[in-house]
């Protein structure tokens, strides 16, 4: 099964890169592939401007979302606009939701 994590990034120190690897860690361990947003966001840093980032990033990571079996959601997710709206998304094309506290 190919699950994407979802959770908070902005304003986080290192846009809580270390809390979506344990989670990709302990899916992966588990027998699955974990999909996290960082491996698909990193190369749009060099824009410069957060909100052009911030837009791009969700284009990416709500086709990155779609394609996978199931979305993970970290703790924290529900303060987080992106998270709140993968999880909209996820609610509405009926993928399995899982929630992640460390």
């Amino acid at each position: 099964m190919t699950i994407y994590v979802a959770g908070p990034i902005s304003g986080r120190p290192k846009y809580n890169k270390p809390q979506f690897e344990e989670a990709r860690r302990e899916i992966d361990a588990q027998g699955h592939t974990a999909l996290i947003p960082h491996d698909y966001t990193e190369g749009l840093l060099h824009l410069g401007c957060p909100a052009l980032i911030w837009c791009l990033s969700m284009c990416k990571c709500v086709d990155v979302l779609l394609s996978c079996d199931a979305v993970l959601f970290l703790e924290g997710w529900e303060h987080s606009a992106g998270a709140r709206r993968e999880h909209d998304l996820a609610v509405e094309h009926g993928k399995p939701i899982y929630y992640y506290s460390l």
